[in-house]
């Protein structure tokens, strides 16, 4: 028997996207180091110090090679498009979660429909909630059994 490792073995496993660098400052911004990117050479800004002997990357590189995303950054999902059942709009939905026929968008899941009627009627007889963006919500009827 011979040691030797086959090819799959020998080739780096590719890591899922994990995010680097702390939390902004109250300008928004962090301090940042200049570094020269040891895989394509370009001059670059990162949030950390380097340490003697480390390999130090661009923001692109490091995307790439080690999927390192910068606090802040929306890195890729898979996403799916599903429709609602209740309001026909679509979504997207994460691909890790199994679509199903009764998969509801984020509204109709948390029991709120956006008010698009009329504004005319008394604010009496509507049963509705004021979003935190200002938006008026109407909370739904709920479906009465069947006996």
């Amino acid at each position: 028997m011979t040691d030797e490792k086959s090819k799959d073995e020998t080739q780096p496993q590719k890591r899922s996207p994990y995010r680097v660098g702390g939390p902004l400052n109250h300008f928004g911004t962090r301090r940042r180091r200049r570094i020269e990117c040891q895989a394509c050479g370009k001059t670059d800004y990162v949030s950390f110090v380097p340490k003697e002997g480390q390999k130090v990357y661009c923001g692109t590189c490091a995307r790439e090679e080690l999927s390192l995303y910068e606090e802040g950054e929306e890195f890729p999902t898979e996403a799916n498009p599903v429709v609602c059942p209740e309001c026909s709009r679509t979504f997207n939905c994460p691909s890790h979660i199994p679509v199903s026929e009764d998969l509801l968008c984020p509204d109709c899941f948390k029991g709120f429909e956006t008010w698009k009627g009329a504004k005319g009627g008394s604010q009496e007889t509507k049963n509705y909630e004021k979003g935190p963006s200002g938006t008026i919500l109407r909370r739904k009827a709920k479906s009465k059994p069947e006996t």
